[in-house]
Protein backbone atom coordinates (compact mmCIF):
# COMPACT_ATOMS: atom_id res chain seq x y z
CA UNK A 1 0.00 0.00 0.00
CA UNK A 2 1.28 3.46 -1.05
CA UNK A 3 1.07 6.62 1.71
CA UNK A 4 2.02 9.89 0.41
CA UNK A 5 3.08 12.74 3.19
CA UNK A 6 4.53 15.93 3.43
CA UNK A 7 4.18 18.85 0.94
CA UNK A 8 4.58 18.97 -3.01
CA UNK A 9 3.06 19.75 -6.62
CA UNK A 10 3.45 16.14 -7.73
CA UNK A 11 1.04 14.72 -5.05
CA UNK A 12 -1.72 13.04 -7.11
CA UNK A 13 1.48 12.62 -9.82
CA UNK A 14 2.89 9.91 -6.87
CA UNK A 15 -0.12 7.75 -7.20
CA UNK A 16 0.10 7.58 -10.99
CA UNK A 17 3.56 7.00 -10.93
CA UNK A 18 3.59 4.41 -8.13
CA UNK A 19 0.40 2.62 -9.67
CA UNK A 20 2.61 2.46 -13.20
CA UNK A 21 5.41 0.59 -11.49
CA UNK A 22 3.13 -1.50 -9.66
CA UNK A 23 2.24 -2.89 -13.28
CA UNK A 24 5.77 -3.87 -13.87
CA UNK A 25 6.81 -4.93 -10.45
CA UNK A 26 5.46 -6.67 -7.57
CA UNK A 27 6.01 -4.16 -4.18
CA UNK A 28 5.30 -6.50 -1.08
CA UNK A 29 6.16 -3.67 0.97
CA UNK A 30 3.96 -0.68 2.49
CA UNK A 31 5.82 2.39 0.79
CA UNK A 32 5.22 5.80 1.68
CA UNK A 33 6.52 8.53 0.20
CA UNK A 34 7.47 11.89 1.90
CA UNK A 35 7.80 14.87 0.22
CA UNK A 36 10.83 16.95 2.01
CA UNK A 37 12.92 20.03 0.91
CA UNK A 38 16.38 17.76 0.58
CA UNK A 39 18.36 20.92 -0.78
CA UNK A 40 20.47 20.93 2.17
CA UNK A 41 21.59 17.02 1.44
CA UNK A 42 22.63 17.51 -2.28
CA UNK A 43 19.96 15.05 -3.31
CA UNK A 44 17.00 14.68 -4.95
CA UNK A 45 15.71 11.39 -2.67
CA UNK A 46 16.70 8.68 -0.72
CA UNK A 47 14.90 5.50 0.24
CA UNK A 48 15.05 3.33 3.84
CA UNK A 49 13.62 0.46 5.52
CA UNK A 50 11.95 1.46 8.34
CA UNK A 51 10.15 -1.88 9.98
CA UNK A 52 7.91 -3.33 7.49
CA UNK A 53 7.40 -0.42 5.30
CA UNK A 54 10.19 1.16 2.61
CA UNK A 55 10.54 5.05 3.34
CA UNK A 56 10.96 7.03 0.36
CA UNK A 57 12.27 10.85 0.89
CA UNK A 58 11.81 13.03 -2.13
CA UNK A 59 12.65 16.57 -2.85
CA UNK A 60 9.51 18.86 -2.74
CA UNK A 61 10.68 21.14 -5.40
CA UNK A 62 11.50 18.85 -8.51
CA UNK A 63 10.00 19.53 -12.09
CA UNK A 64 7.58 17.12 -13.29
CA UNK A 65 10.07 14.50 -15.14
CA UNK A 66 12.91 15.30 -12.34
CA UNK A 67 10.13 13.83 -9.79
CA UNK A 68 9.21 10.91 -12.14
CA UNK A 69 12.96 9.74 -12.40
CA UNK A 70 13.59 10.51 -9.43
CA UNK A 71 10.19 8.41 -7.77
CA UNK A 72 11.13 5.64 -10.41
CA UNK A 73 15.08 5.50 -9.33
CA UNK A 74 13.79 4.96 -5.62
CA UNK A 75 10.99 2.61 -6.32
CA UNK A 76 13.74 0.73 -8.27
CA UNK A 77 15.42 0.73 -4.95
CA UNK A 78 12.71 -0.50 -3.14
CA UNK A 79 12.53 -3.69 -5.18
CA UNK A 80 16.38 -4.06 -4.41
CA UNK A 81 15.46 -3.94 -0.86
CA UNK A 82 12.33 -6.62 -1.13
CA UNK A 83 15.00 -8.60 -3.44
CA UNK A 84 17.77 -8.42 -0.72
CA UNK A 85 20.56 -6.66 -3.52
CA UNK A 86 22.66 -4.59 -0.82
CA UNK A 87 26.17 -3.66 -3.01
CA UNK A 88 25.96 -0.08 -3.51
CA UNK A 89 27.63 -0.46 -6.68
CA UNK A 90 24.96 -2.35 -8.38
CA UNK A 91 22.09 -0.84 -6.81
CA UNK A 92 22.85 2.66 -8.62
CA UNK A 93 24.02 1.49 -11.64
CA UNK A 94 20.57 -0.54 -11.88
CA UNK A 95 18.91 2.13 -10.37
CA UNK A 96 20.59 4.56 -13.07
CA UNK A 97 19.58 2.18 -16.01
CA UNK A 98 16.59 1.82 -15.15
CA UNK A 99 15.35 5.18 -14.41
CA UNK A 100 15.37 7.03 -17.27
CA UNK A 101 13.44 3.62 -19.50
CA UNK A 102 10.87 3.97 -16.70
CA UNK A 103 10.78 7.56 -17.22
CA UNK A 104 9.81 7.27 -21.31
CA UNK A 105 7.98 4.31 -20.76
CA UNK A 106 5.51 6.18 -18.27
CA UNK A 107 5.46 9.19 -20.75
CA UNK A 108 4.43 6.66 -23.56
CA UNK A 109 1.68 5.05 -21.15
CA UNK A 110 0.06 8.40 -20.29
CA UNK A 111 0.24 9.70 -24.52
CA UNK A 112 -1.28 6.07 -24.71
CA UNK A 113 -4.26 6.12 -22.16
CA UNK A 114 -4.97 10.41 -23.95
CA UNK A 115 -6.37 8.25 -26.62
CA UNK A 116 -7.56 5.48 -25.59
CA UNK A 117 -11.71 4.93 -27.35
CA UNK A 118 -13.20 5.69 -24.42
CA UNK A 119 -11.39 9.31 -24.31
CA UNK A 120 -11.68 10.92 -27.58
CA UNK A 121 -12.91 13.98 -28.72
CA UNK A 122 -13.65 15.23 -32.07
CA UNK A 123 -11.56 17.86 -32.06
CA UNK A 124 -8.32 17.55 -34.57
CA UNK A 125 -5.41 17.05 -32.55
CA UNK A 126 -2.15 18.99 -33.90
CA UNK A 127 -0.52 19.67 -30.81
CA UNK A 128 3.48 18.16 -30.64
CA UNK A 129 4.18 14.67 -28.79
CA UNK A 130 0.88 12.98 -29.29
CA UNK A 131 0.33 8.80 -29.57
CA UNK A 132 0.12 8.99 -33.75
CA UNK A 133 3.20 11.54 -33.96
CA UNK A 134 5.79 9.32 -32.00
CA UNK A 135 5.24 7.08 -34.92
CA UNK A 136 6.36 9.04 -37.08
CA UNK A 137 9.93 8.20 -36.33
CA UNK A 138 9.64 4.54 -36.83
CA UNK A 139 7.57 4.68 -39.38
CA UNK A 140 10.09 6.64 -41.70
CA UNK A 141 13.03 4.32 -40.56
CA UNK A 142 10.99 1.24 -41.86
CA UNK A 143 10.34 3.21 -45.39
CA UNK A 144 13.98 4.09 -45.49
CA UNK A 145 14.68 0.21 -44.95
CA UNK A 146 12.08 -0.73 -47.65
CA UNK A 147 13.33 2.03 -50.12
CA UNK A 148 16.95 0.39 -49.87
CA UNK A 149 15.24 -2.76 -51.73
CA UNK A 150 12.55 -1.34 -53.58
CA UNK A 151 11.71 1.26 -55.78
CA UNK A 152 8.04 0.84 -55.63
CA UNK A 153 5.48 2.20 -53.11
CA UNK A 154 4.76 0.87 -49.74
CA UNK A 155 1.53 -1.00 -50.01
CA UNK A 156 -1.03 -3.36 -48.48
CA UNK A 157 0.41 -6.15 -45.95
CA UNK A 158 4.01 -3.94 -46.00
CA UNK A 159 2.37 -1.37 -44.78
CA UNK A 160 0.23 -3.23 -41.94
CA UNK A 161 4.02 -4.78 -40.81
CA UNK A 162 5.65 -1.25 -40.75
CA UNK A 163 2.62 0.14 -38.95
CA UNK A 164 2.87 -2.55 -36.30
CA UNK A 165 6.43 -2.22 -35.89
CA UNK A 166 6.07 1.51 -35.53
CA UNK A 167 3.28 1.12 -32.57
CA UNK A 168 5.85 -1.82 -30.78
CA UNK A 169 8.71 0.78 -31.07
CA UNK A 170 6.97 4.02 -29.91
CA UNK A 171 5.56 1.69 -26.48
CA UNK A 172 1.96 1.07 -27.75
CA UNK A 173 2.60 -2.74 -28.78
CA UNK A 174 0.21 -4.47 -31.56
CA UNK A 175 -1.18 -8.08 -31.98
CA UNK A 176 -0.39 -8.04 -35.58
CA UNK A 177 1.23 -11.22 -37.14
CA UNK A 178 2.06 -12.10 -40.50
CA UNK A 179 -1.10 -14.66 -40.99
CA UNK A 180 -3.14 -12.19 -42.78
CA UNK A 181 -5.77 -13.73 -40.56
CA UNK A 182 -7.68 -9.99 -39.10
CA UNK A 183 -10.70 -9.32 -37.72
CA UNK A 184 -13.45 -7.44 -40.11
CA UNK A 185 -11.65 -3.78 -40.82
CA UNK A 186 -8.97 -4.27 -38.38
CA UNK A 187 -5.58 -5.35 -39.33
CA UNK A 188 -4.68 -4.80 -35.19
CA UNK A 189 -4.73 -4.03 -32.25
CA UNK A 190 -2.53 -2.11 -29.77
CA UNK A 191 -2.07 -3.13 -26.14
CA UNK A 192 -4.37 -1.10 -24.56
CA UNK A 193 -7.21 -2.19 -27.01
CA UNK A 194 -7.38 0.18 -29.41
CA UNK A 195 -8.15 -1.42 -33.16
CA UNK A 196 -6.30 -0.26 -36.30
CA UNK A 197 -7.25 -0.49 -39.58
CA UNK A 198 -4.28 0.47 -42.47
CA UNK A 199 -5.18 2.09 -45.50
CA UNK A 200 -3.29 3.48 -48.26
CA UNK A 201 -4.65 6.33 -49.52
CA UNK A 202 -4.34 9.08 -52.64
CA UNK A 203 -4.43 12.76 -51.72
CA UNK A 204 -4.87 15.68 -54.59
CA UNK A 205 -2.10 17.53 -54.91
CA UNK A 206 -3.34 20.36 -52.55
CA UNK A 207 -3.63 17.58 -49.40
CA UNK A 208 -7.45 18.91 -49.39
CA UNK A 209 -8.72 15.44 -49.58
CA UNK A 210 -7.49 11.80 -50.08
CA UNK A 211 -9.81 8.67 -51.33
CA UNK A 212 -9.41 5.05 -49.61
CA UNK A 213 -11.24 2.03 -50.42
CA UNK A 214 -13.21 0.44 -47.96
CA UNK A 215 -15.56 -3.07 -47.74
CA UNK A 216 -16.76 -5.27 -50.72
CA UNK A 217 -20.16 -5.25 -49.58
CA UNK A 218 -21.99 -8.23 -52.51
CA UNK A 219 -23.09 -10.28 -49.33
CA UNK A 220 -25.12 -7.54 -48.39
CA UNK A 221 -27.52 -7.70 -50.91
CA UNK A 222 -29.52 -4.29 -50.11
CA UNK A 223 -28.53 -0.31 -49.71
CA UNK A 224 -30.44 -0.92 -46.25
CA UNK A 225 -28.16 -4.25 -45.30
CA UNK A 226 -24.94 -2.89 -46.85
CA UNK A 227 -25.51 0.47 -44.41
CA UNK A 228 -26.53 -1.73 -41.61
CA UNK A 229 -23.30 -3.46 -42.04
CA UNK A 230 -21.08 0.06 -42.08
CA UNK A 231 -23.33 1.26 -38.83
CA UNK A 232 -21.05 -0.89 -36.71
CA UNK A 233 -17.11 0.88 -36.47
CA UNK A 234 -15.00 -2.43 -36.48
CA UNK A 235 -11.59 0.04 -35.99
CA UNK A 236 -11.29 2.95 -33.68
CA UNK A 237 -8.54 4.81 -35.91
CA UNK A 238 -7.67 4.54 -39.33
CA UNK A 239 -3.92 4.68 -40.10
CA UNK A 240 -3.54 5.55 -43.99
CA UNK A 241 -0.04 5.90 -45.47
CA UNK A 242 -1.04 7.69 -48.55
CA UNK A 243 0.36 9.10 -51.49
CA UNK A 244 0.13 12.59 -53.62
CA UNK A 245 1.18 11.60 -57.69
CA UNK A 246 3.10 14.70 -58.06
CA UNK A 247 5.01 14.24 -55.55
CA UNK A 248 6.10 10.95 -56.25
CA UNK A 249 7.59 11.57 -59.71
CA UNK A 250 9.96 14.24 -57.95
CA UNK A 251 11.09 12.27 -54.60
CA UNK A 252 9.83 9.26 -52.69
CA UNK A 253 7.03 11.39 -50.73
CA UNK A 254 4.69 9.92 -48.10
CA UNK A 255 2.10 11.14 -46.01
CA UNK A 256 0.88 9.41 -43.12
CA UNK A 257 -2.91 10.52 -42.28
CA UNK A 258 -5.00 9.78 -39.07
CA UNK A 259 -8.46 9.33 -39.63
CA UNK A 260 -10.70 8.89 -36.72
CA UNK A 261 -13.31 6.20 -37.94
CA UNK A 262 -16.56 7.28 -35.80
CA UNK A 263 -16.20 10.13 -38.28
CA UNK A 264 -17.42 8.21 -41.28
CA UNK A 265 -20.68 7.95 -40.14
CA UNK A 266 -21.79 6.32 -43.34
CA UNK A 267 -25.30 5.31 -41.94
CA UNK A 268 -26.25 8.62 -40.66
CA UNK A 269 -26.21 10.01 -44.42
CA UNK A 270 -28.62 10.04 -47.11
CA UNK A 271 -27.80 7.72 -49.92
CA UNK A 272 -29.02 8.14 -53.77
CA UNK A 273 -29.05 5.34 -56.19
CA UNK A 274 -26.23 5.65 -58.92
CA UNK A 275 -27.13 5.98 -62.23
CA UNK A 276 -25.14 4.66 -66.04
CA UNK A 277 -25.13 7.13 -68.06
CA UNK A 278 -23.31 5.53 -71.32
CA UNK A 279 -22.75 1.90 -72.54
CA UNK A 280 -24.75 -1.13 -71.62
CA UNK A 281 -24.75 0.77 -68.10
CA UNK A 282 -27.16 3.73 -69.36
CA UNK A 283 -30.29 4.23 -67.54
CA UNK A 284 -29.00 1.10 -64.81
CA UNK A 285 -28.49 1.36 -60.79
CA UNK A 286 -24.82 1.18 -60.68
CA UNK A 287 -24.40 1.92 -57.11
CA UNK A 288 -24.80 4.56 -54.54
CA UNK A 289 -23.73 7.35 -53.52
CA UNK A 290 -24.18 10.11 -50.26
CA UNK A 291 -22.38 13.47 -49.52
CA UNK A 292 -21.49 15.19 -46.27
CA UNK A 293 -20.01 17.97 -44.84
CA UNK A 294 -16.50 15.82 -44.23
CA UNK A 295 -16.86 13.60 -46.77
CA UNK A 296 -18.56 11.96 -49.95
CA UNK A 297 -18.50 7.80 -50.31
CA UNK A 298 -20.31 5.66 -53.38
CA UNK A 299 -20.38 2.36 -53.40
CA UNK A 300 -19.95 0.62 -56.94
CA UNK A 301 -21.61 -2.14 -58.39
CA UNK A 302 -19.10 -2.90 -61.24
CA UNK A 303 -15.99 -3.51 -58.47
CA UNK A 304 -17.79 -6.11 -56.00
CA UNK A 305 -19.58 -3.45 -54.31
CA UNK A 306 -16.79 -2.03 -52.81
CA UNK A 307 -16.93 1.49 -51.05
CA UNK A 308 -14.91 4.49 -51.95
CA UNK A 309 -14.60 7.23 -49.42
CA UNK A 310 -13.72 11.01 -50.69
CA UNK A 311 -11.73 12.32 -47.11
CA UNK A 312 -11.86 16.09 -46.71
CA UNK A 313 -8.73 17.23 -44.45
CA UNK A 314 -10.61 19.17 -42.50
CA UNK A 315 -11.73 15.88 -40.63
CA UNK A 316 -8.04 14.34 -41.00
CA UNK A 317 -6.82 13.56 -36.97
CA UNK A 318 -3.20 14.47 -38.07
CA UNK A 319 -1.12 14.50 -41.60
CA UNK A 320 2.38 14.23 -41.11
CA UNK A 321 4.74 14.58 -44.32
CA UNK A 322 7.03 12.09 -44.76
CA UNK A 323 9.97 12.03 -47.09
CA UNK A 324 12.51 9.39 -47.94
CA UNK A 325 15.94 10.67 -49.98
Amino acid sequence: MLFVSGKSPHTELTHKVYDFFCELYEIKSDVEVFHTNLKNDNAFGFTEVNGEEQFIQIHNDLNEKDFITTLCHELVHVMQNQNGITDDKIREDEAYDLESILYNQYMQSVRFQSYSPSDRTSSVRTQPSTMFESLVPYIKDRLTKHHELYSGQCKAEYWEENCAYALRQAGFGSDWSPDFNHGVGVDQTTDNNIRIGNKGGKLLEDLSEMTISGSRLTKHKTISDKLEFLKTKHEDYILCLATNNDDWKETKKYYFVVIDSKKLNYSDQNWHELIGIRGKSKGKVTGWGCTSEGFNAKIQRSMSDQLWTDISSSIFEEIHEITIL
